[in-house]
C-alpha cells in the first residue's frame, strides 16, 4: 500500500477537461473546414455588410434632415483642427525663436510689458428728452 498514490481529484478534472477540449477542437476543425460552413459564413457576412451599409445610409439621411453633422464630418473637423493646432504651435515656436534666439526667456517678459493701447469703452450717456414746444 505504500507504493500506491492517493487518488488526486484535480488530476482527474484536468484529464476530463483536456479530453473535452480535444473533442471540441476536432468537431470544430471538421465543421470550420467544410465548404458548406464557408458558404454559410460568406452569406451571413454579405448580409451583415449590406445591413450596415443600409443603416449608415439611413443614419446619414436622418442627420442631414435634422441638420446635424455625420461621424465622418466630425472626424474631418477634428483632423482639420489638429492640423491648425500643429501650425499654431510651429508658428509660436518660430516667433519665440525670433524674439529670443538665445532662449533666455526675454520673449515672455516682452509680451508682458506690451503697453495697452486700447481704452475701455465709456458708459453710455443718459438720454435726456428735449421739451416740446406747444403748438399755436
Amino acid at each position: 500500500m505504500a507504493g500506491t498514490l492517493p487518488l488526486d481529484p484535480m488530476a482527474l478534472w484536468r484529464d476530463a477537461v483536456a479530453q473535452w477540449e480535444k473533442g471540441v477542437n476536432d468537431v470544430a476543425g471538421q465543421t470550420l473546414g467544410s465548404s458548406e460552413f464557408a458558404q454559410g459564413m460568406h452569406g451571413v457576412m454579405g448580409t451583415t455588410l449590406t445591413a450596415q451599409k443600409t443603416v449608415a445610409e439611413l443614419m446619414g439621411r436622418y442627420l442631414t434632415a435634422v441638420n446635424l453633422p455625420s461621424r465622418a464630418e466630425v472626424s474631418a473637423l477634428g483632423e482639420r483642427l489638429s492640423q491648425i493646432e500643429s501650425r499654431l504651435i510651429r508658428m509660436n515656436s518660430l516667433l519665440e525663436h525670433l524674439v529670443d534666439p538665445a532662449g533666455a526667456g526675454v520673449a515672455k517678459t516682452l509680451v508682458a510689458k506690451v503697453p495697452r493701447t486700447r481704452r475701455p469703452a465709456l458708459p453710455p450717456e443718459p438720454v435726456v428728452e428735449k421739451p416740446r414746444r406747444a403748438k399755436r
